[in-house]
């Protein structure tokens, strides 16, 4: 039996107790099936002893007192030490019981090799993704924690990276198009980041990329070379190209928490999404960090670039803005997405002048205030401080 704790993380990524997950095997089955508990029908006594790897020493099986002259057979498997003691129920006067006990030791040991092989393959299945075959959310976090362990202070990158309009290749081509595009999209990164990259496939077309090895000038360029250059498939006889986006972080530089380094990286993908994808973007430490972004942008990117004015999206309780399209970051006089997120540290009242701020406040509330309002339109009338003026003050 095996007794699991499980925590699960609130709002706040504290670890909450939630229970427990219990596995139950039957060790008549595993002793049978490793001809362990055959033996005394074969009239020799046995015992098997598991030393784990941090010393824990248990006694699994025995028949009788197989003494201190026993047959001696032991072996490693994965970390832990199996140990089988085999004596005949009489004195050792045969030479055959010795050849008979060093068979049938020789074959449980086998058959204890071979069940250890069948339960790490059942222990891979648990943590890789069965589609592209790289690890999942349980492998791939265990795999980097283990790693950060035995590497504290070494330089790490953590990048979070997915395809741009994935959707569209789902709808147009199909879903098996779409999966022969996650397949190549895995190769790609396997071949551009080295076979020791950890690749953690999160769902969908979302993947983080954990690198054992720091910032450099070799690894700017593989990176440039995987979201500039287009990954390509071919379905059906028919050439598919499509392109990534990518966000950076730095361990330890910018966290020392891995699923923190997940977080920014996260964050710094959604930039460069809304900055027009196929390209990528390191975390900026001074931009305002939320827990969770948001998946608005990624929708609202293609549609909002190309209506006719400033479009700005915005949380009601918080009045920060979770989208702005290209022509209100233009309006604002800010260089890009990253300056225009800078400049409002992602908050709508730094669009407006204090002088204006309660009368627009007071007329955006009116929507919040009574729900009948809610579905239907306002139009303010209020003047913006764009940062070349706050420049110029």
């Amino acid at each position: 039996m095996v007794l699991c704790p499980v925590f699960l993380p609130d709002d706040k990524r504290n670890r909450h107790f939630w229970g427990y997950i219990l596995a139950i095997s039957d060790t008549r089955i595993f002793l049978k099936d490793a001809n362990i508990s055959n033996l005394e029908d074969q009239d020799i006594l046995c015992g098997l002893i598991h030393t784990e790897g941090d010393g824990t020493v248990s006694e699994v099986y025995e028949n009788g007192n197989y003494g201190e002259d026993s047959l001696v057979i032991s072996r490693e498997i994965y970390g832990d030490s199996w140990t089988l003691y085999l004596h005949p129920k009489g004195p050792w006067v045969n030479p055959w019981i010795i050849v008979v006990i060093t068979w049938a030791g020789l074959l449980t040991v086998l058959t204890l090799a071979v069940l250890a092989r069948r339960n790490a393959r059942l222990r891979r299945m648990g943590t890789t993704d069965p589609l592209t075959g790289v690890y999942n959310r349980t492998g791939g976090d265990w795999t980097v924690r283990h790693y950060l362990e035995a590497h504290q202070n070494e330089p790490a990158l953590v990048m979070a990276v997915d395809i741009d309009n994935f959707k569209i290749i789902n709808d147009v081509y199909g879903h098996e198009a779409g999966d022969e595009a996650l397949c190549q999209f895995t190769r790609d990164m396997k071949e551009t980041f080295g076979q020791s990259a950890v690749i953690t496939r999160n769902g969908g077309d979302e993947f983080i990329i954990f690198c054992g090895y720091g910032w450099s000038r070799k690894a700017a360029e593989a990176i440039d070379r995987f979201t500039e250059k287009p990954h390509i498939i071919t379905y059906k006889g028919k050439e598919i190209r499509f392109s990534a986006s990518l966000g950076l972080a730095r361990y330890p530089e910018q966290d020392r928490d891995y699923r923190n380094l997940c977080i920014k990286a996260d964050y710094a993908l959604y930039g460069a999404k809304l900055n027009g994808k196929s390209r990528w973007q390191e975390f900026d430490p001074d931009l305002r960090l939320k827990d969770t972004r948001t998946q608005l942008g990624f929708n609202l990117t293609d549609i909002g670039n190309e209506m006719p004015g400033a479009i700005a999206v915005y949380r009601a309780d918080d009045r920060s803005i979770l989208f702005a399209s290209s022509t209100l970051v233009e309006l604002m006089e800010c260089d890009s997405l990253d300056d225009f997120m800078k400049y409002t540290k992602m908050s709508l009242d730094r669009i407006f002048p204090d002088s204006e701020k309660a009368a627009a406040r007071a007329a955006i509330d009116r929507q919040l205030e009574n729900p009948a309002n809610r579905h239907r339109f306002y139009f303010i009338t209020a003047n913006i401080l764009t940062k070349r003026e706050t420049s110029a003050l």
